[in-house]
């Protein structure tokens, strides 16, 4: 997840993977030079809003619609250099990234919140699938 933007103490995350991806390499490069690329974006849709509380906890207010699921399965950390650089968080030099100690306090909260996530993203592809099936049945 990404920090979006922040408003009177209020954070926005948005999923890692939501952007679409933008090549910037020459088209004119022979492909034999070209470098082999990949890129993690999937234009995921996901998001939340956040706002801490007086007792020092968060308000976690998840959207309804495509904004609520993830259009991917979950990623490995070592994805992700932020994560790498917490991994080897060592007191003395640079603190993580709130976003970081955001998500671990999520975890911390709620242990089972993959497996919640998974299950529903599984009932969101089921539906899909159950909306392509009757829309082929439909002739559509």
């Amino acid at each position: 997840m990404v920090k979006n933007g922040t408003k009177s103490g209020r954070a926005r995350f948005r999923c890692a993977k939501g952007r679409e991806y933008k090549p910037q390499a020459n088209p004119e490069t022979h492909e034999s030079k070209r470098r082999k690329t990949s890129t993690q974006f999937t234009g995921c849709k996901f998001q939340l809003a956040a706002r801490p509380l007086p007792d020092g906890r968060w308000a976690v207010k998840l959207p309804d619609g495509p904004a609520a699921l993830h259009n991917h399965g979950w990623s490995y950390p070592t994805a992700f250099a932020g994560a790498r650089a917490r991994d080897s968080y060592e007191p003395g030099t640079a603190a993580p990234r709130a976003s970081g100690r955001f998500i671990d306090g999520l975890d911390a909260l709620d242990p089972d919140i993959e497996d919640d996530h998974d299950r529903a993203l599984a009932a969101a592809e089921v539906a899909a699938h159950e909306d392509q099936e009757d829309a082929v049945a439909l002739g559509n």
